[in-house]
């Protein structure tokens, strides 16, 4: 699947603010719409809808948190704006609602905010960032989140088709759409439209297209031959890991030691000269649960994952990872 987000924003792609853990004790960040747990974190301006950021502590100490939310340009630079320009309430806010693991063998202090709230809500559309920071000390930073505050005013018309490429029709995709503004005034759409193209949520191979390819009547029109070009890659490898009493899905031995649970999934192999299967999966995003509790944000447990993956020798293709959403999508041997 790809997710597409249009901007009527300024300036240039060259990415600034993250997603990014300073903190090596905080673990499971999540940041979603609370109409659907995972989802993207994209609001309406003026709306109901509220976001979720959860995180959960493994350090012993209980922090003093705070948080502050800043608005962004399409970069994901700081937009200058004075805060209460976007922003309606006040600047810095503690986080107040935190509770601890219950019968869990790692210990660790989960933390909840839902805003818009009363303290804070947002006046514009827009990029922003929230960014969580200990003792009220703005250099002491121990995350940041980007979100998006739509304000929908263009339709869009998407197509998905096969990449042009002849050796690569078998093993990309590409986006072709237009983009219809209607009596939104633009005055040079080269510059004022930025496109950031993302599959699947994802923003480490996120793909920005800044100049359409044909100016219409009320219309901009995207389908340069070799731009929005996507690998399909295969179904992701997924695991079930609700219990710690039993072996589910693709677990085949769990230990526990002095330092936790240790998993071992069943080994895996290549499927480079597999037929591709439709896998319904959930395209590198995991959800919370545990089988024998009754809160998973309390109660489900941390453990140490072991993977084996038999290349059946050295492979020249390249070197191998695991990523996914658990890790923000950072490559990890």
């Amino acid at each position: 699947m790809l997710w597409v987000l249009i901007c009527l924003c300024q300036g240039a792609y060259a990415q600034r603010y993250e997603d990014k853990v300073y903190f090596s004790s905080i673990h499971t960040v999540l940041l979603y719409n609370m109409n659907e747990e995972q989802s993207f974190p994209v609001i309406g301006l003026n709306s109901s809808e509220k976001l979720l950021l959860a995180f959960d502590d493994l350090s012993d100490d209980t922090k003093n948190l705070y948080y502050t939310i800043e608005h962004c340009t399409a970069d994901w630079n700081s937009s200058g704006l004075i805060q209460n320009q976007y922003l309606d309430g006040f600047a810095d806010n503690p986080i107040i609602d935190y509770k601890f693991s219950f019968n869990t063998f790692q210990r660790y202090t989960h933390y909840e905010i839902s805003f818009p709230n009363e303290q804070v809500s947002l006046l514009l559309s827009g990029n922003y960032v929230i960014k969580v920071f200990a003792d009220n000390d703005h250099d002491r930073l121990v995350l940041t989140r980007r979100f998006m505050v739509i304000d929908n005013r263009l339709g869009i018309d998407v197509s998905f088709n096969r990449s042009p490429v002849i050796n690569d029709r078998n093993k990309k995709q590409k986006l072709d759409f237009i983009i219809n503004y209607g009596d939104v005034r633009i005055n040079n759409p080269f510059d004022e439209i930025k496109v950031m193209v993302l599959q699947n949520y994802r923003w480490d191979n996120a793909l920005y297209n800044t100049r359409p390819s044909f100016v219409r009547a009320s219309q901009l029109e995207y389908n340069h031959v070799d731009a929005n070009i996507f690998d399909g890659g295969n179904e992701f490898r997924r695991f079930d890991m609700r219990s710690v009493r039993f072996l589910t899905e693709r677990v085949v031995k769990i230990d526990e030691d002095k330092t936790g649970y240790q998993v071992y999934i069943q080994e895996d192999r290549s499927r480079k000269s597999d037929r591709f299967i439709t896998d319904i999966d959930m395209n590198g995003n995991f959800y919370i649960r545990r089988r024998e509790g009754n809160n998973p944000s309390l109660d489900a447990d941390y453990f140490t994952a072991n993977f084996r993956l038999n290349m059946n020798g050295y492979s020249a293709l390249g070197d191998y990872y695991v990523i996914g959403k658990f890790n923000d999508w950072i490559r990890c041997r």
